[in-house]
């Protein structure tokens, strides 16, 4: 199953939200890249790639106390959006930038 832009973007503002941080830094933090969730609130897109680090990252460093969205699906394991394991994902830090933007 593969999370939807806006599924994805639900999951930066809540992080961003308890954290108190920005959608820049969100993004900086979850998939290398300061612009992927301000294109994704502007209704523009990113790589699927893109999408799928992210995802991974916040599965795997989502707040203790802090709700997942009922709404998103969470992911298990990397490679569990996606069709195939794309390198990086299971990792818990910030990912290189893709070019995607």
């Amino acid at each position: 199953m593969r999370l939807s832009a806006d599924d994805l973007l639900l999951l930066a503002r809540t992080y961003a939200d308890c954290r108190g941080i920005s959608l820049i830094t969100a993004g900086v933090h979850s998939a290398g890249n300061d612009k992927i969730f301000v294109r994704l609130a502007d209704g523009r897109t990113c790589t699927v790639r893109s999408l799928e680090r992210a995802a991974q990252w916040f599965a795997a460093n989502w707040p203790k106390g802090l709700a997942w969205p009922e709404s998103v699906p969470r992911p298990t394991r990397p490679g569990a959006l996606g069709e195939a394991c794309v390198g990086g994902l299971a990792q818990t830090g910030a990912p290189g930038r893709d070019g995607g933007t």
